[in-house]
């Protein structure tokens, strides 16, 4: 028997060549206007259902004057298998959280491969008896999945791009991650809730978590210093401005509850745009600096656990890159 698994996904953009091309395990990127035209009649046997209705709402193509009040996803991650005609509910419970693991995984190895607000938040499976939904980890709320933040001023959020060098990359990503490991459990968690807010102090404060909890591990002391010495060396780049002013922010969040105008100032004069609004430079901060550099540390950090079979947690990683600063400074 055909069954369906059905991801309706936001803020991406698909190049033409690479629609209908397999992601992984089966999976596939397609349009909301393929999955009318093409599988519909395939995929639900049943029309009456909220399951059907809660994702044609998700995925409606919108009408000339039509008001749209909610985020709409263009297009979807589809998979198409087999199912025995006699299954029973333990049959279809074990199904469910086999794939649910892949989705996560997925979604995981998406948000590592490069810059791009993709969300979810929904995800179907069909049936030709039945009809539900998959609970997927890292979903993210409605209200956080626009492609803009409106505050006094519009600011836009990254696209996600699908091209055929995204594809081969995120195939290779999805051979290095491992998003339920407990040497990265703490920083994946709190990198993936980063994208289920639309606060900027919220973001901050989750990606310098994601920073300590992998880069910092096994510190108590030298917060500061050690982390600027530990990422710059790991990158092999000076980050030591930037973070000392990440730091700054967060301090100002979680001790004070608020950033102060000292802080803005060195800030808009990093970014090199001292008029701009004090949304807009953190936004920006996060968005263009932040983010890439978090991202960048754990996507390396996965390919190193996968290199070398004596390195396997992050204070492990990070200990060697204390040996290695110790061994040029004293040569």
């Amino acid at each position: 028997m055909k069954a369906y698994i059905v991801l309706p996904i936001y803020n991406v953009s698909v190049d033409s060549d690479v629609l209908n091309t397999e992601l992984l395990d089966g999976y596939k990127i397609i349009s909301n206007k393929i999955f009318f035209e093409e599988y519909k009649s395939k995929v639900i046997t049943n029309e009456h259902t909220a399951f059907v209705r809660w994702l044609e709402e998700d995925i409606e193509i919108p009408k000339a004057g039509m008001m749209v009040t909610r985020p709409l996803a263009q297009y979807l991650i589809i998979k198409e298998y087999e199912i025995e005609h006699d299954y029973d509910n333990t049959v279809f419970s074990n199904f469910q959280n086999l794939e649910r693991g892949l989705l996560n995984h997925l979604l995981l190895a998406l948000r590592l491969t490069q810059k791009g607000r993709c969300q979810v938040n929904r995800c179907y499976q069909f049936t030709k008896n039945t009809q539900g939904t998959i609970s997927i980890d890292f979903s993210t709320n409605l209200e956080c999945m626009y492609s803009w933040l409106s505050t006094e001023e519009t600011l836009f959020e990254d696209i996600y791009n699908f091209s055929s060098e995204t594809i081969q990359k995120l195939k290779q990503t999805c051979l290095i991650v491992r998003p339920y490991s407990n040497e990265a459990i703490v920083p994946i968690g709190y990198f993936m809730q980063y994208y289920n807010t639309t606060s900027t102090y919220d973001r901050i404060v989750k990606l310098a978590i994601v920073l300590e909890s992998s880069v910092l591990a096994g510190l108590e002391q030298e917060l500061n210093y050690r982390l600027k010495l530990r990422a710059s060396a790991f990158l092999k780049h000076d980050y030591r401005k930037m973070l000392d002013i990440l730091y700054q922010l967060r301090s100002g969040i979680v001790h004070n509850g608020y950033i102060k105008k000292d802080c803005f100032d060195t800030l808009k004069k990093f970014l090199k745009d001292k008029d701009c609004s004090d949304t807009k430079a953190l936004f920006v901060f996060i968005k263009d600096y932040i983010e890439p550099l978090v991202r960048e540390i754990l996507h390396k950090a996965f390919e190193e656990f996968a290199r070398n079979e004596k390195v396997n947690n992050f204070n492990q990683l990070f200990s060697n890159i204390d040996n290695k600063i110790f061994e040029h400074l004293t040569n």
